[in-house]
């Protein structure tokens, strides 16, 4: 028996399932997990776990990834050498059997009576009771808990972890920087202890020491000393944990996720259903609850139900083997047509399997003579293919595209295998010339049919795309490949090399093909002022802008919150950040919110992918997306910036702002009883973002039009730029020389090639006062400010992404800013 957490596992007395086949963190691939059981030694428990079971049973298996699921199921079929699903073994998945449950974790259509059932959930719990809220984000977690602890009375300890080895992935550490307690406070363990102190346990803090905690567990007669874990960050590229942080094994209990809450009973609990994003997630929180008495459901709406997949729904709905009284029916295996039904005590072999085994073994005889043939005639056709002519026209070194796909490290032995394959054609240049002969003509048509000879637009390269991967999947690709390596069997890392290859030419032609395209749309690229085509990719464009800065807001709202947590002086700022973020939220449309109908949401779910990533804005908040979009377009013009200059984008955001037909539409939006001086300032921050992505994109324009373009002249003198201590070196060396050289009469001798600038390179001030002067000391080119449009002489700073200089009193940046210390420095619009 096992389940998805330890807790979990430890109620049914079983093990977790990454415990079971040995999978620990899922660091591993497929082919190296069951590459490790099977051949070390250190696996011989798990192959033989593996071997010996018949039937595995899995608690709480909605909340185990797709991910896991799927490398179990090659895992058995791997270790028990079956092609069956689970390698023939037999696998009973459990989920809760309530009714509201079952809808719910089902993301079936929600029936009235459930409905009613969760919105009568609602109501507020008795005082004198303290439930564990849970949440689906870390977010409300985090801050949650910070509000909980800083509530409690007594001192606040905060536990520092120890950081060793590459600091830069340490982000992805699970356990925190600094993590803080006070006596009284509830914990969560988050590690495996042993066998009955496992992740998940709850608990109450009773003693803090400088270096451990100790911890009372409910289900444990005695408190446990808790003492600083270890953990680590794997790297798949290197093989091998790469940074390592030393932390009390521990998180506070005021909330939890739903993950994190999975395998528990609880007595009262508060469960929020907003934000959840897997299928089966809600039903998992719901169901941690004892019973009805102590449990609360807060902003449910049928849209917050998550539905399955295609293929699960299609599971639930396919008639299973009848039920047999004796239940014997759990014994049989269901087989092929040619097959027979058969227990697993196993019987003789039927006379239609014995038969197809002779067919099998003559078939290998007949393939081998065949194979021959196939081959001599693959020599012939070779011999008789012209191909440079035909490389020539395509414009493709086949040595190069080749060479581009051979791995610089090679660690695992797919890699190896790859390598090894691209030595192996690369002393058969003539096969593989005819191989992308054949795939360059053949994509390079499908383009022209379904690309140039129509409107330029993204569902024509989607349409294409498509054809490319239908066309890799056809017969005709298959030969190809067959020709390729001179076999009829091509192994895995052939058909990935070939893959490889086909997707080198594709991209070839592809960009070839749009060149000429992109060349010609700059040439009628002549617009002053910025505007949306009126189409459904024009109106998505719109939307997905909209969508973009109330993620962009909401994300910085959220990273303020993580900043302020823990502390008591900074309340007040928490509240507010997260009166944003609150209101932000209700502008994000849910499945039920937005038509989809609509010309502009059929084409953001066309760029959508599968998890549905893209932020989508309310149909109510779009509509005040696209008047706030017009009312700027209007002031976009060459007359106002020769009128206001350097200040035109805050002449915009006055006007925007003081608009009383957006402000009656923004307050429409807002959600009750909600603060007006945070709702106000929030307002100003949507339309500053705006004006600002709106002006940047009409500053591009407007220098199109002007022809002021960045001189490859000027790039390369950058590059030439000596350092600042090269610099100071020569300045030594030409007084030691005396050797004035006068610039107008006498070329200086050549010196040493420079190294490319450096971010101190890219940082320009005034000479006077204590500054001093940095930088690129430029001759004869000049700039324009990317915010002003007036020249960049002194005081000014270039982004490292886009290469726009800026003004800093544009940007309100003070000489000696912190951001302008740092390796990069990126402008507003490329944050």
């Amino acid at each position: 028996m096992t389940a998805s957490t330890g807790l979990a596992a430890a109620a049914l007395q079983g093990t977790t399932v990454h415990a079971f086949f040995g999978i620990k963190d899922g660091r591993y691939g497929n082919e190296d997990i069951a590459a490790k059981i099977q051949n070390d030694i250190d696996f011989k428990a798990v192959k033989d776990r593996i071997l010996r079971t018949d039937t595995l049973i899995i608690d709480e298996i909605s909340m185990l990834s797709q991910k896991i699921f799927h490398q179990i199921d090659f895992i058995c079929r791997k270790i028990h050498g079956k092609p069956q699903p689970f390698g023939g073994a037999q696998m009973i998945l459990v989920v809760d059997l309530i009714r509201a449950i079952h809808e719910v974790s089902r993301g079936m259509h929600c029936s009235v009576e459930t409905e009613t059932l969760m919105k009568s959930l609602g109501r507020h719990l008795p005082s004198e009771m303290h439930p564990l809220k849970i949440f689906a984000r870390n977010y409300d977690v985090a801050r949650v808990n910070s509000e909980c602890l800083l509530q409690m009375t007594g001192n606040m300890k905060a536990y520092v972890g120890t950081d060793t080895g590459d600091m830069e992935v340490l982000s992805q550490c699970t356990a925190p920087k600094q993590l803080y307690l006070k006596d009284g406070a509830p914990i969560i363990l988050t590690v495996n202890i042993s066998n009955t102190i496992v992740n998940g346990m709850r608990g109450t803090v009773q003693d803090m020491q400088p270096n451990y905690i100790t911890v009372k567990f409910e289900s444990v007669n005695k408190p446990i000393d808790i003492h600083p874990y270890t953990f680590s960050v794997f790297s798949p590229e290197k093989g091998k944990d790469i940074a390592w942080r030393k932390q009390l094994p521990v998180q506070l209990g005021f909330a939890l996720t739903v993950h994190k809450a999975q395998g528990m009973t609880i007595d009262c609990l508060e469960v929020d259903c907003r934000h959840m994003f897997i299928p089966g997630q809600l039903g998992v929180a719901i169901g941690r609850a004892r019973s009805k008495e102590g449990l609360r459901v807060i902003h449910f709406k049928p849209e917050c139900i998550q539905p399955q997949s295609a293929e699960i729904d299609e599971f639930y709905h396919t008639i299973s083997i009848p039920l047999d009284d004796n239940l014997q029916c759990c014994k049989r295996v269901v087989q092929t047509e040619n097959e027979t039904m058969q227990s697993e005590e196993g019987e003789e072999c039927t006379q239609a399997k014995t038969d197809m085994l002779h067919t099998a073994l003559e078939y290998q005889e007949i393939e081998s003579d065949a194979e021959m043939a196939h081959f001599m005639e693959i020599l012939e056709e070779q011999e008789a293919y012209e191909t440079q002519g035909k490389i020539k026209e395509a414009g493709f070194c086949p040595a190069d595209i080749l060479d581009s796909c051979k791995l610089a490290s090679a660690i695992t032995p797919e890699q190896k295998n790859l390598n090894e394959e691209i030595i192996i054609l690369a002393s058969h240049s003539k096969s593989v010339e005819i191989f992308l002969c054949e795939i360059h003509s053949v994509i390079k048509k499908k383009f022209e049919e379904l690309v140039q000879s129509s409107n330029i637009e993204n569902r024509n390269f989607t349409m294409f795309y498509k054809a490319f991967h239908d066309f890799m999947k056809s017969e005709q690709y298959h030969h190809h490949v067959q020709r390729l390596f001179f076999t009829s069997n091509v192994s895995q890392s052939q058909y990935r090399l070939a893959y490889e290859l086909a997707e080198k030419i594709r991209s070839h032609v592809v960009e070839a093909a749009t060149k000429a395209i992109k060349s010609k749309a700059l040439e009628k690229s002549k617009a002053t002022k910025k505007t949306f085509t009126e189409s459904p990719a024009g109106r998505a464009t719109q939307r997905y802008i909209a969508g973009w800065v109330v993620h962009s807001l909401r994300k910085q709202k959220m990273k303020a919150v993580y900043d302020n947590l823990y502390k008591a002086s900074s309340t007040q700022t928490v509240k507010v950040y997260h009166t944003q973020v609150e209101i932000l939220e209700t502008f994000t449309a849910l499945s039920g919110d937005t038509h989809p109908q609509q010309a502009s949401m059929r084409e953001i779910n066309r760029k959508n992918n599968v998890r549905k990533s893209l932020c989508n804005v309310t149909d109510q908040v779009f509509s005040l997306f696209i008047k706030i979009d017009k009312a700027i377009r209007k002031l976009e013009t060459k007359e106002n910036i020769g009128i206001y200059g350097q200040n035109l984008y805050k002449f915009i955001c006055d006007s925007v702002n003081t608009d009383m037909s957006l402000k009656v539409l923004w307050e429409d939006l807002l959600p009750l009883e909600v603060d007006a001086e945070c709702a106000e300032k929030l307002r100003g921050e949507i339309i500053l973002k705006y004006v600002k992505m709106s002006c940047a994109q009409f500053r591009k324009e407007y220098k199109r039009t002007l022809g002021i373009k960045k001189k490859e002249a000027h790039r390369k003198e950058i590059k030439m730029k000596p350092s600042r201590k090269q610099g100071q070196e020569v300045a030594e060396k030409s007084k030691t020389n005396k050797l004035p050289y006068n610039t107008s009469d006498t070329e200086a001798p050549a010196g040493p090639s420079m190294p490319p600038t450096t971010k101190t390179q890219k940082r320009k001030q005034s000479g006077s006062g204590k500054s001093k002067g940095k930088g690129k000391k430029r001759k004869d080119v000049n700039y324009p400010c990317g915010d002003c449009f007036l020249e960049c002489i002194d005081m000014c700073v270039c982004c490292d992404s886009c290469d726009l200089w800026y003004h800093y009193h544009c940007l309100g940046i003070a000489e000696n800013d912190e951001a302008l210390k740092k390796d990069q420095w990126f402008c507003p619009t490329c944050l």
